[in-house]
């Protein structure tokens, strides 16, 4: 049996009928068992969680009452703000704050269900919010949701696990024909390009070259120099003109 990290616990049945909770903490003496008893199953999973939290320093509170608000706002003060870095925070607290609380911030945590999630999904693609952006969304509420299922065993089971999610689409990129190649190179070569054999080497390989911006090259008159930022990617040639091989 593996053993058990700070924060984890299980609950169990004694011979007199009453039920013991037993959790792991980390203490400045080391890691530490914690055990508490009471009349139901319930209590012991109530006093179990309220020794989580206050191990780890967060305020306690009432898991028969909690909110999908309370809690995921104290996930990120608790957990996810310690565990991440400052950007990645910084948009967890936005998917929260912005989709996450207003969808059903106000149901208690052990109602939320997985149709309400997939509600919630649905409507955001609805309202025009890109597939990859829900993806987010997603990904935030479902790590936040599996803490409280699989650490502190505040719900039985993870709601954002059985949902569909969008898929992210992928743009068509625009390719050239054999004839349009050979008439690109051609020119090319007749107005002197200084890139016609870097054009030969990406055509070639089957490359894609795409202008992305103009930059500034260093001249002995300081940044004047103008040239284009090339930048080669894959998948050059039209799926219905394959290239030889050899």
């Amino acid at each position: 049996m593996g053993r058990k990290g700070n924060g984890e616990g299980s609950i169990h049945k004694l011979p007199n009928g009453r039920w013991r909770a037993q959790y792991y903490v980390e203490t400045p003496q080391g890691r530490k068992r914690r055990s508490i008893s009471a009349a139901s199953k319930q209590e012991a999973r109530h006093l179990m969680i309220r020794g989580m939290y206050e191990s780890q320093g967060v305020v306690e509170f009432d898991s028969g009452t909690l909110t999908v608000e309370k809690y995921m706002r104290r996930w990120l003060e608790s957990t996810a703000k310690s565990s991440v870095a400052p950007r990645t925070f910084a948009n967890y607290t936005l998917q929260v704050e912005r989709h996450i609380i207003p969808s059903f911030g106000h149901v208690k945590l052990d109602r939320l269900t997985s149709l309400r999630v997939q509600a919630m999904y649905n409507a955001k693609l609805e309202a025009g919010l890109k597939p990859s952006t829900i993806r987010h969304i997603h990904a935030v509420l479902h790590r936040a949701l599996r803490q409280a299922q699989t650490r502190w065993r505040l719900i039985g089971r993870n709601p954002a696990d059985d949902v569909d999610l969008p898929k992210v689409g992928h743009k068509q990129s625009n390719t050239l024909s054999m004839e349009q190649v050979d008439r690109f190179l051609t020119a090319a070569e007749g107005s002197g390009d200084r890139f016609v054999a870097l054009y030969h080497v990406a055509f070639f390989c089957g490359l894609r070259i795409v202008v992305r911006r103009r930059v500034l090259l260093p001249s002995t008159k300081g940044w004047a120099v103008p040239a284009l930022l090339l930048v080669f990617e894959h998948d050059f040639f039209r799926p219905d003109e394959p290239r030889e091989t050899r």
